[in-house]
């Protein structure tokens, strides 16, 4: 059962523990944490999340079908099912510059597609997937000879800093949005 009126992220995977990881960093209080085990997980994001909430007593629920609650603000992070149940209040972060690419795996087909940028699109959940109202987007750029796991890590170290803390109103609700160019050009002098 998911508390009530606070903060919950369903997170999966390197980029939702990133995430989760780095709004506590920031001090934002996290209700409850929403996440499953994936077989080819090598960070062992699942155990750093159940091990993370164990030791910040923080309530974690190992589902694929989260019932979402319109009085939480809920963040999905590297989520790869389908809800069932969409509320106003909850957001998505995509790794695509929306509406190209929706759906699984978008940074793989940006470069196999020869794209010279992919993205981040922060957007509010609706009932067709990846569709919502966009809140927020930042642009990547993609070398020419730049691999898969090259610009996973930018991708992932740009949704972890979407929490860099501006607050904007959106559908009256109050999300968190991404301040990260600066962040963008640290990764491209590297």
């Amino acid at each position: 059962m998911l508390q009530a009126g606070c903060i919950v992220v369903c997170g999966v995977g390197l980029k939702g523990a990133a995430f989760i990881e780095g709004i506590l960093q920031k001090g934002i209080s996290i209700g409850s944490i929403v996440t499953y085990p994936q077989p080819d997980d090598q960070a062992r994001s699942f155990e750093r999340l159940c091990s993370l909430a164990q030791r910040l007593s923080i309530n974690l629920l190992e589902t694929h079908h989260p019932v979402l609650q319109p009085e939480n603000l809920t963040f999905l992070v590297g989520w790869q099912h389908l809800v069932r149940q969409v509320t106003q209040s909850t957001v998505v972060f995509h790794d695509s510059l929306l509406p190209r690419y929706r759906g699984f795996a978008p940074t793989v087909w940006s470069i196999i597609n020869g794209e010279d940028h992919t993205g981040v699109t922060l957007f509010e959940i609706a009932e067709e997937m990846d569709a919502g109202p966009i809140v927020d987007q930042r642009r990547v750029p993609i070398g020419a000879d730049e691999t898969i796991a090259e610009k996973e890590d930018v991708t992932e170290a740009v949704e972890q800093l979407i929490i860099s803390l501006s607050m904007v109103t959106v559908s009256k609700h109050v999300y968190i949005r991404a301040i990260i160019d600066h962040c963008v050009d640290i990764f491209n002098e590297a």
